[in-house]
């Protein structure tokens, strides 16, 4: 039988230590870590209902006023909402303007030109669209 030598021994030691110290920081770490996650969580449900709570009691208008957007006007379409942001100067065209824009843009398709012209018994015709 071989007799470990009293530096052998240390070694191991050491080495036993020194794993078990790793695992005690990796176990530190991911709890740190874990708790963040947990208290982000809740931060964000927190966040969430008040956001919830100023629409609420405000609207779109006062939760976008709120987060500092200086709103001027917003359109509700099918195509859900246009938000017309800034001081009216900003744009080229008015809020309304731009309203009225996209609702021919949306519905140019569907706009027919009638033109409607009476012809007399000489074939000649009268009025003009």
């Amino acid at each position: 039988m071989v007799k470990k030598s009293g530096t052998g021994k240390k070694i191991i030691k050491i080495l036993i230590l020194a794993g078990i110290a790793a695992a005690v920081v990796i176990v530190a770490v991911l709890l740190v870590r874990w708790t963040d996650s947990i208290a982000r969580r809740r931060s964000d449900a927190e966040l969430r209902q008040a956001l919830a709570d100023i629409l609420e009691e405000s609207g779109e208008r006062g939760l976008l006023e709120f987060a500092g957007v200086s709103v001027n006007n917003i359109f509700y379409g099918s195509d859900g909402i246009t938000i017309f942001a800034g001081d009216a100067s900003d744009w080229d065209y008015s809020a309304d303007e731009m309203q009225n824009m996209a609702v021919w843009d949306k519905a140019n398709r569907s706009v027919v030109h009638i033109d409607t012209r009476a012809v007399d018994a000489l074939g000649a015709s009268v009025g003009a669209a």
